[in-house]
């Protein structure tokens, strides 16, 4: 069933559960696309669908599609010109040394795209990656980060916490030994702010991580 954040009549936001894809895939089904489609189509015929943005597939969280190609390409020119705040909850190993932080780095690809590593300024298929990070709560050897994303690079966050040392929890791909839930890792999309149709309008997009794993953060968050 898809859960529905907001519905307007340009554009739509769900929450994602974490292990879905988000585009079509002939070889994987359903992703988060179809499931807007098919809920689209109950009360328009062939709906159109826009992807404006994606999260990883082990992610959870607030994602945003267009009802209208005139609207993708605006909500496009918004998340390519940084004119969004997106803010993200992680659940990573350790406990930081500082009560907030920003990384900055050059990630690139692995040999087999599989995986964001450290690279050059100005390497070849590179690209300059920024977040900001505070710490929210801590218990025993796990802490619960904001992050506050300014590019929107491939694994950027997994990739730069890690480097940083705080790996996300559940995420083997980057070094986290801890186990989270099955086909998922302890990031989640918390919170979108994005212009629409001009600057002159904002959305507020936001929607807490669910399953019991969660709960004990969840909590921590809302008692700040």
């Amino acid at each position: 069933m898809l859960d529905i954040v907001q519905e307007a009549p340009h554009w739509l936001a769900v929450h994602k559960p974490a292990g879905l894809i988000v585009e079509r895939n002939p070889f994987e089904s359903p992703s988060v696309e179809e499931l807007v489609a098919r809920h689209l189509a109950r009360h328009v015929r062939n709906p159109y669908v826009g992807v404006v943005h994606r999260l990883d597939k082990p992610v959870s969280g607030v994602l945003l599609f267009a009802r209208r190609k005139s609207a993708l390409r605006r909500l496009h020119a918004a998340f390519r010109e940084g004119q969004t705040d997106k803010r993200y909850l992680a659940v990573v190993e350790g406990r930081p040394a500082a009560p907030a932080g920003t990384l900055d780095h050059w990630l690139g690809r692995s040999p087999d795209r599989k995986r964001a590593v450290v690279a050059r300024p100005g390497q070849k298929g590179a690209a300059h990656c920024r977040l900001d990070w505070r710490l929210l709560h801590s218990e025993g050897e796990r802490s619960l980060l904001e992050v506050k994303l300014y590019t929107g690079r491939f694994h950027q966050i997994r990739a730069q916490l890690a480097l940083a040392g705080m790996p996300v929890v559940g995420d083997a791909a980057y070094g986290g030994t801890r186990p989270w839930t099955p086909r998922a890792i302890a990031l989640h999309a918390w919170r979108l702010r994005f212009p629409y149709p001009d600057a002159e309008q904002w959305h507020e997009l936001s929607c807490l991580p669910k399953g019991e794993k969660w709960r004990e953060w969840v909590q921590a968050l809302q008692a700040d």
